[in-house]
C-alpha cells in the first residue's frame, strides 16, 4: 500500500477491527485511542503486527489526534479515518491505484454511497471540470472542503503549509484546515467512483452514549464559535453560535437530571 493509515478512536473497540481487517498486512496503521482502553491496544496489536495503538495521556480530540498520527506515519500520503466508517477492500485498492496516477493534491477523499442524503464535501466556488482520462476513471472533481470521516492527505504539504489547528477538539477542524489550504492555493479533491459509508453517532459504544453526546454538543458549539471568531470576528461568531450553545446547555442539564452525575464525568 502506498499510504499509511491513521484512525482516531474513542472507546471504539467494537468498530476498529472491522476497518483494520480490510487493509493488507504491509499497511502501516496507527490508531490514536483517546480513551484509556488498554484492552483495545493489547488485542489489536496482538492480532495485527502492522498496527500500533497510541494511547495519549489525555483525550486529544480529533484534530490533534490526526496531527499526532500523521507525524508518526512513515509515508508521503496518510489516509485519515474516524472509527465509525465502513470502507471496503475494493475502495481501499482503488484509492491506492488512484494516487499512483493522480498525485498533485493536498487532500483527496472517497465519497459517501448515499450522496442524496448527505455529501462529505462542499463546493462554494467555481471549479474547472476535469476531463482527463484519470479523472474520468475515478470520478475526480475539485471541491472546497471535505469532512473528517475519511480523507487522504499529502503529508509533505501538511508539513509545509499547516497542520490542523489544535484549538479545535472535535468539529470544524476540517473546515478550518481546508480553508487554510485553499488560501495557499492547495488542491482538494473527491473521487465520486470510490465509495465508503459513515455511521455517524455509532462511533462510540452504547455504554458511553450519554457522555459522548454531551461532549459532542459542547465541542460543536465551541468549534463553531472558534472557527467563526478566527476567520470572521468575535461578534459574528457569537451571533452564529449562541443558538447552538443554548441547545447544548439544555441537553447537558437534562442529561444530569436523568443520569447519575458521576457517570457523566
Amino acid at each position: 500500500m502506498n499510504f499509511s493509515v491513521v484512525i482516531v478512536s474513542f472507546y471504539n473497540f467494537h468498530l476498529i477491527e472491522n476497518i483494520v481487517k480490510n487493509f493488507d498486512e504491509n499497511t502501516n496503521i496507527i490508531i490514536i485511542e483517546n480513551s484509556k482502553d488498554t484492552k483495545l491496544k493489547i488485542k489489536i496489536e496482538s492480532i495485527y503486527k502492522n498496527v500500533k495503538v497510541i494511547i495519549p495521556e489525555k483525550n486529544l480530540g480529533f484534530g490533534p489526534g490526526i496531527n499526532l498520527g500523521v507525524k508518526l506515519s512513515n509515508s508521503k500520503y496518510v489516509l485519515c479515518l474516524v472509527a465509525d466508517i465502513e470502507i471496503s477492500k475494493i475502495s481501499i485498492n482503488s484509492l491506492s491505484n488512484c494516487i499512483k496516477k493522480f498525485n498533485n493534491f493536498a487532500i483527496i477523499s472517497p465519497t459517501f454511497f448515499k450522496e442524496d442524503i448527505h455529501k462529505n464535501y462542499s463546493i462554494s466556488s467555481k471549479k474547472k471540470i476535469l476531463i482527463d482520462p484519470i479523472s474520468i476513471e475515478y470520478g475526480i472533481k475539485e471541491v472546497d472542503r471535505v469532512d473528517g470521516a475519511a480523507f487522504l492527505v499529502n503529508k509533505l504539504i501538511m508539513e509545509k503549509i499547516c497542520y490542523m489547528d489544535e484549538n479545535f477538539f472535535f468539529y470544524f477542524e476540517l473546515e478550518d484546515f481546508c480553508l487554510r489550504l485553499n488560501k495557499n492555493n492547495q488542491k482538494i479533491y473527491v473521487c465520486d467512483k470510490i465509495k465508503f459509508s459513515h455511521k455517524g453517532l455509532a462511533s462510540s459504544h452504547s455504554s458511553m452514549s450519554t457522555k459522548v453526546q454531551i461532549l459532542r454538543n459542547w465541542h460543536y458549539s465551541w468549534g463553531k464559535f472558534y472557527f467563526y471568531k478566527k476567520h470572521y470576528g468575535y461578534f459574528f461568531a457569537l451571533k452564529k453560535t449562541l443558538p447552538n450553545l443554548v441547545r447544548s446547555i439544555k441537553y447537558i442539564i437534562l442529561s444530569i437530571v436523568k443520569n447519575k452525575p458521576d457517570e457523566l464525568i
